[in-house]
């Protein structure tokens, strides 16, 4: 068995580590501040920068690492994207190289033009609602949806770990139980929130 990384993951890790080096670990101290404690620190970048940054990365040929290459992406296997994130790993700067959740790879083509794209140019952002408040694992879940006028209606709490600008357009992908009676895997599906939509509220974004 093979156990060496292939020339061109090691070139994309090398080009992944002078970004890192170059680029990011210069800005720690613009994104840390002076806080102390670094739960008190603004963890974004300034817009500007982030726009800045994400065009080096285009002109590199490195945006949206993990989407498939038939969907803009750069079509990167496992052990590239382990590599990547190795890297990035190296520094505290929120900052990926285009990464979005995998299940919007499965959109359809309508859906794909309203949000997988503007997920991967960073014009929208993907709340990733799976988890629910006070629950470790998927079992019991409680958010539920029903049909209603022909639309479907969700109700119940999520919680999200994606962190979107507030400022900016943002969707939820939510996973909800649609047959309490199917197993998990059969009864859940998965839908797609639009900010704005009556009802839907973040609250912490």
């Amino acid at each position: 068995m093979d156990f060496e990384i292939p020339e061109e993951l090691k070139m994309i890790q090398s080009m992944v580590r002078d970004f890192v080096t170059d680029q990011l670990k210069p800005l720690e101290r613009i994104v840390l501040g002076r806080a102390a404690d670094l739960s008190d620190a603004q963890m974004y970048l300034p817009l500007e920068k982030e726009q800045e940054l994400m065009g080096m990365v285009k002109e590199m040929g490195l945006w949206g690492l993990s989407a498939p290459e038939e969907l803009g992406g750069v079509g990167l296997d496992i052990l590239g994207n382990c590599l990547v994130e190795e890297e990035l790993a190296q520094t505290v700067i929120p900052f990926s190289f285009g990464d979005v959740t995998p299940i919007l790879f499965d959109c359809s083509p309508r859906q794909r033009e309203k949000y997988l794209s503007p997920a991967l140019n960073r014009q929208k952002y993907p709340y990733l609602a799976l988890m629910e408040p006070g629950r470790e694992g998927f079992e019991g879940m409680e958010v539920r949806v029903e049909k209603a006028n022909g639309s479907y209606v969700l109700n119940g709490k999520k919680v999200s770990l994606s962190q979107p600008r507030a400022a900016k357009d943002y969707f939820a992908v939510v996973f909800a139980v649609t047959d309490p009676e199917k197993p998990l895997r059969e009864g859940v599906s998965c839908f797609l929130v639009d900010k704005g939509v009556s009802g839907f509220s973040v609250s912490g974004a």
